[in-house]
Protein backbone atom coordinates (compact mmCIF):
# COMPACT_ATOMS: atom_id res chain seq x y z
CA UNK A 1 0.00 0.00 0.00
CA UNK A 2 0.73 3.16 -0.65
CA UNK A 3 1.35 5.61 2.29
CA UNK A 4 1.99 8.96 0.44
CA UNK A 5 1.09 9.86 -3.24
CA UNK A 6 1.85 12.92 -5.36
CA UNK A 7 0.27 13.88 -8.89
CA UNK A 8 2.23 14.31 -11.45
CA UNK A 9 1.75 16.12 -14.30
CA UNK A 10 4.04 14.30 -17.19
CA UNK A 11 3.87 16.02 -20.96
CA UNK A 12 -0.01 16.22 -20.60
CA UNK A 13 -0.76 13.62 -18.59
CA UNK A 14 -1.01 12.91 -14.79
CA UNK A 15 0.20 9.80 -12.75
CA UNK A 16 0.75 8.61 -9.16
CA UNK A 17 4.10 8.53 -7.55
CA UNK A 18 4.47 6.59 -4.83
CA UNK A 19 7.04 7.70 -1.54
CA UNK A 20 9.52 4.83 -3.56
CA UNK A 21 8.87 6.43 -6.85
CA UNK A 22 9.75 10.15 -5.31
CA UNK A 23 13.38 9.03 -3.39
CA UNK A 24 14.01 6.91 -7.08
CA UNK A 25 13.58 10.03 -9.15
CA UNK A 26 15.50 12.10 -6.61
CA UNK A 27 18.82 9.34 -6.63
CA UNK A 28 18.28 9.52 -10.28
CA UNK A 29 18.70 13.52 -10.16
CA UNK A 30 21.91 13.24 -7.52
CA UNK A 31 23.76 10.67 -10.29
CA UNK A 32 22.70 13.07 -13.27
CA UNK A 33 24.34 15.76 -10.85
CA UNK A 34 27.32 13.91 -10.01
CA UNK A 35 27.86 12.87 -13.96
CA UNK A 36 28.09 16.38 -15.00
CA UNK A 37 29.63 18.37 -12.07
CA UNK A 38 32.53 15.00 -12.39
CA UNK A 39 32.45 16.08 -16.38
CA UNK A 40 32.80 19.89 -15.93
CA UNK A 41 35.54 18.86 -12.90
CA UNK A 42 37.71 16.94 -15.15
CA UNK A 43 37.85 19.61 -17.56
CA UNK A 44 39.26 22.36 -14.82
CA UNK A 45 35.79 24.10 -13.86
CA UNK A 46 34.98 24.76 -9.73
CA UNK A 47 32.07 24.77 -7.68
CA UNK A 48 31.51 28.55 -8.65
CA UNK A 49 32.34 28.51 -12.44
CA UNK A 50 29.70 25.43 -12.78
CA UNK A 51 26.96 27.22 -10.90
CA UNK A 52 27.51 30.09 -13.33
CA UNK A 53 27.37 27.77 -16.14
CA UNK A 54 24.11 26.27 -15.71
CA UNK A 55 23.11 29.63 -15.06
CA UNK A 56 24.69 30.95 -18.51
CA UNK A 57 22.55 27.64 -20.06
CA UNK A 58 19.43 27.98 -18.32
CA UNK A 59 19.37 32.09 -19.34
CA UNK A 60 20.40 31.29 -23.00
CA UNK A 61 17.47 27.78 -23.11
CA UNK A 62 15.33 30.50 -21.81
CA UNK A 63 15.32 32.48 -24.82
CA UNK A 64 15.87 29.61 -26.75
CA UNK A 65 14.10 26.47 -26.16
CA UNK A 66 15.90 23.78 -28.56
CA UNK A 67 18.94 25.40 -29.41
CA UNK A 68 21.57 22.95 -30.27
CA UNK A 69 25.30 22.11 -28.62
CA UNK A 70 26.78 23.82 -31.47
CA UNK A 71 24.86 27.07 -31.29
CA UNK A 72 25.24 26.84 -27.24
CA UNK A 73 28.50 26.50 -27.63
CA UNK A 74 28.81 29.72 -29.72
CA UNK A 75 26.28 31.60 -27.28
CA UNK A 76 28.42 30.17 -24.48
CA UNK A 77 32.16 31.59 -26.39
CA UNK A 78 30.57 34.87 -26.49
CA UNK A 79 29.92 35.13 -22.72
CA UNK A 80 33.38 34.15 -22.51
CA UNK A 81 33.35 30.71 -21.67
CA UNK A 82 35.99 29.88 -24.26
CA UNK A 83 35.05 27.07 -27.47
CA UNK A 84 33.34 23.73 -27.09
CA UNK A 85 32.56 23.98 -23.50
CA UNK A 86 29.17 21.81 -23.53
CA UNK A 87 29.58 18.68 -25.65
CA UNK A 88 26.26 15.98 -25.95
CA UNK A 89 26.64 14.09 -22.98
CA UNK A 90 27.11 17.09 -20.85
CA UNK A 91 24.31 18.76 -22.76
CA UNK A 92 22.11 15.94 -22.20
CA UNK A 93 22.84 15.64 -18.22
CA UNK A 94 22.38 19.45 -17.89
CA UNK A 95 18.58 19.50 -19.59
CA UNK A 96 17.89 16.77 -17.55
CA UNK A 97 18.86 19.24 -14.55
CA UNK A 98 16.89 21.85 -16.32
CA UNK A 99 14.25 19.96 -17.26
CA UNK A 100 13.48 18.66 -13.46
CA UNK A 101 14.18 22.25 -11.86
CA UNK A 102 11.29 23.53 -14.87
CA UNK A 103 8.86 20.81 -13.05
CA UNK A 104 9.63 21.84 -9.60
CA UNK A 105 8.97 25.37 -11.06
CA UNK A 106 5.61 24.87 -12.07
CA UNK A 107 4.01 22.55 -9.70
CA UNK A 108 4.42 19.17 -11.54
Amino acid sequence: MVSAIEIRRNKGTCGVVSDRGLQSEKENGRRIHRALVGRLTTRGFGRVEIARLIKDVFNIRRDEKNISVRSLNRALSILGWGEDVMDETMYSLMLSILESHQDIENGG
